[in-house]
């Protein structure tokens, strides 16, 4: 079992990961989801193309509530063009009725990226899903996405510039009452050593709408979580100084 993200939204808490199956694929995702009058047990979650059970790996990044539906996003690893041979991950979201406990799956196509995956999720104030992640060739030099889906399908997406490495792609993603969405992450490539905050305003503009960054010389620093005020303030936590504790206060 793998538990990486929580999700709290009034009385609804949920921890999401990845739990193993014992099959070809090795895991599936997972939610443990308590809520008043809802007593289930763990929920397990397997992307079956065309009916086929267990041959896709599905690796949970981060979830979040979206009315009586649980958000879940990360990776699909496996076979996505049956007419060939080659692995792949292949970004995801996956909607899960909380009551109802239905699920449906939009896995990306080839269309952005070979390859591609979602790090992290948050819901606008109009009740889409953003996602921010990245895309990539099979040798996989990650750039960076920030996506905006409707119940259906993609309807905007911007590249936010290219990442060193995966482990500097987002981190978090949260949206602020100001009306724009906050990104965490690592410095993209060039500024690589950088602790980074980014705003954006999805469908709008493609640039940052502002940047914050602390860069110091031959330090590594590492923005990894946000926490957003009700008036737009925002506190940022990760790492600087190659491995200290840091946190940013923002006005937002």
């Amino acid at each position: 079992m793998e538990a990486v993200a929580l999700a709290l939204e009034g009385e609804k808490v949920a921890v999401c990961g990845s739990a193993p199956t014992g099959n070809f694929d090795e895991k599936d995702a997972a939610a443990w989801i308590y809520a008043p009058d809802l007593t289930e047990p763990p929920k397990r979650f397997d992307y079956r193309p065309g009916g086929l059970s267990h041959v896709f790996a599905e690796t949970t990044r981060d979830c979040v509530f979206a009315g009586d539906e649980l958000v879940m996003v990360g990776e699909v690893f496996g076979q996505h063009d049956l007419k060939k041979s080659e692995t792949r991950d292949r970004h995801f979201i996956l909607r899960v009725g909380v009551q109802a406990g239905d699920d449906a799956w939009l896995v990306a196509s080839s269309s952005l990226g070979v390859q591609s995956g979602a790090t992290a999720v948050a819901i606008d104030d109009e009740g889409r899903v953003l996602t921010a992640g990245y895309r990539c060739d099979d040798d996989c030099d990650p750039m960076g996405m920030l996506q905006v889906h409707d119940t259906e399908a993609l309807v905007w997406h911007a590249d936010i510039g290219a990442w060193p490495t995966k482990g500097h792609v987002a981190r978090e993603l949260a949206w602020s009452p100001a009306g724009y969405a906050v990104l965490a992450s690592g410095g993209p490539s060039g500024s690589e050593a950088a602790f980074m905050v980014r705003a954006y305003a999805p469908i709008k503009q493609v640039a940052p709408l502002w940047t914050y960054t602390r860069d110091d010389a031959n330090l590594v620093h590492l923005a990894q979580t946000l926490v957003i005020g009700p008036f737009g303030e925002i506190w940022a936590g990760g790492f600087g100084e190659s491995g200290y504790p840091a946190i940013a206060q923002i006005a937002g």
